[in-house]
């Protein structure tokens, strides 16, 4: 699965099983995922106000690498949810 294989791509030095984990609770897996209560976008639910151009968080390899920037920085704080819980198996 793309996702699976851009997440855990080798410049992502986070736990991969975690990361997927998180984006499938996140989303499904789909990257044009919204939620206005945010308003949150895409594969990981990045946060508009982490984006310079918010429409961009459609992008997966956009999404992925913000969510990434926050994760190095922050851990799983942006995701109090998902990133809280035991991974499944997708």
């Amino acid at each position: 699965q793309y996702v699976v294989s851009v997440v855990c791509a080798p410049q992502y030095a986070w736990p991969c099983s975690m990361a997927v984990w998180v984006a499938w609770c996140e989303s499904r897996f789909q990257a044009d995922a919204y939620s206005a209560a945010g308003p949150y976008r895409g594969l990981f639910q990045v946060w508009d106000a982490h984006a310079a151009e918010p429409a961009r968080l459609y992008d997966p390899a956009y999404n992925i690498s913000l969510a990434y920037e926050l994760w190095s920085r922050r851990g799983w704080q942006p995701w109090p949810y998902c990133g809280r819980i035991q991974p499944a198996t997708p």
